[in-house]
């Protein structure tokens, strides 16, 4: 760093530079500005004290650190700036924190070229996209900085190194974009362009007949209940327009969903299955008591288990056509769903079985339950009926009067 520093300053303008076991740790100009070198071995009580203009992270400090430095920051309303290859997990504070609250991301464009092995052979550099981020901070500029910019890298060897990682890490490690190494599930998942903003044409106006609503639930006892709602129009495009995650008891439940559903009748209401499974003596189960409260028009009925098509269909919904336009749209309002999208990761075994297994098939089970519901309505493959051939109306009074508590009809 230090003759680095010597080409950015004039040798008569630095009045000291102090050193440790070798270490520079700071260098101070003649009018009193500094600039001091911080370690992350050091203890965090060494990074508090006054106040600093900026502080500049290489690679991703422990958060402890991290907070330290914001607080040094608040008298001159300082900035901060991490510069870094995101090799860490999706659950790493700096994904959470910063990256998924960005305003504004920048990155030149570059076609990576795989062969039909899915080898790198290629790389063609295009123009540069400085895109606004929808609800992000506009105090976030996030910038993407591609290995084939780097000039004391040649195209060459960029390319044999490369083509020797998986794509996904191939693509992290080229182009900087958050391709983790634990394998994020839906991987395909973008704000842009699957983030819209939220409409009423489903529900409101002379177009609500244009779309036809489904329903999933995924309640729990103890964790929140999630609740997504989840639209097809007539022209087949399919969007993901609102959600519920509270935690509540039965009949604000039920309260919520109708509200959610704004008038407009679902075309079914799935539900997990372990929701149908009736206890031994009273012979009922939480389907029934959620019929009982009002939620009946249509019944619910009974979700898919299948979780692997339901992945599959679901990364097949999140692939962008030729023309720019992706199988799903989610509307902004739906935070949770977006929470989990990025952060829904493939498990692993433990440290000390990975070598002698073979990868998981299935997902962390955590902060999945609005990812859950999505794959149980694609499993029901939904598509776009009208109004004339949607499920028949049934009054209300028939299916609290007289149901029976096995069948719940």
């Amino acid at each position: 760093v230090w003759p680095f520093f010597q080409q950015l300053i004039p040798n008569d303008s630095i009045s000291d530079v102090v050193k440790d076991s070798g270490r520079i740790r700071a260098i101070t100009n003649k009018k009193g500005g500094f600039v001091e070198f911080m370690y992350y071995d050091q203890e965090v009580t060494k990074h508090q004290g006054t106040s600093r203009d900026g502080i500049g992270y290489d690679e991703v400090p422990p958060q402890s650190i991290r907070n330290e430095g914001m607080m040094r920051l608040i008298d001159t309303d300082g900035e901060e700036s991490f510069s870094l290859t995101p090799t860490e997990g999706a659950l790493h504070y700096l994904y959470d924190d910063i990256y998924l609250k960005r305003g504004v991301e920048t990155e030149k464009n570059y076609d990576l070229v795989l062969d039909e092995r899915g080898i790198l052979i290629d790389a063609t550099a295009g123009e540069i996209v400085n895109r606004t981020i929808m609800d992000g901070d506009p105090d976030i500029h996030v910038f993407f900085a591609c290995i084939f910019d780097n000039k004391v890298i040649t195209k060459k060897a960029a390319i044999r190194i490369l083509s020797k990682f998986p794509k996904d890490q191939m693509i992290m490690r080229a182009k900087g974009h958050f391709m983790f190494l634990g394998g994020l599930v839906y991987k395909e998942y973008s704000d842009y362009p699957h983030i819209i903003p939220f409409f009423t044409d489903w529900f409101a106006g002379p177009s609500k007949n244009d779309y036809t609503l489904y329903v999933a639930i995924d309640p729990h006892p103890r964790t929140p209940h999630a609740v997504l709602f989840y639209c097809v129009r007539r022209d087949g495009l399919h969007f993901i327009v609102d959600e519920i995650y509270d935690d509540c008891d039965g009949r604000a439940l039920v309260d919520q969903i109708k509200f959610k559903c704004r008038g407009k009748k679902p075309e079914v209401i799935l539900i997990d299955p372990l929701a149908s499974i009736p206890d031994p003596s009273t012979k009922s189960c939480l389907l029934y008591d959620l019929i009982d409260l009002g939620l009946n028009d249509p019944m619910p009925r009974s979700a898919s288990k299948d979780r692997s098509r339901g992945i599959i269909r679901c990364t097949e919904r999140l692939h962008i056509n030729e023309n720019g336009v992706p199988g799903v749209y989610i509307t902004n309002n739906c935070s949770r769903f977006r929470y989990e999208i990025a952060r829904y990761t493939w498990d692993d075994w433990r440290k000390d079985s990975r070598t002698s297994k073979g990868l998981k098939q299935r997902p962390v089970d955590k902060d999945d339950h609005l990812m859950e519901d999505w794959y149980r309505i694609e499993n029901l493959e939904p598509r776009w009926i009208p109004v004339e051939e949607s499920n028949i109306i049934v009054p209300s009074h028939i299916l609290t009067k007289g149901r029976s508590k096995v069948t719940g009809y």
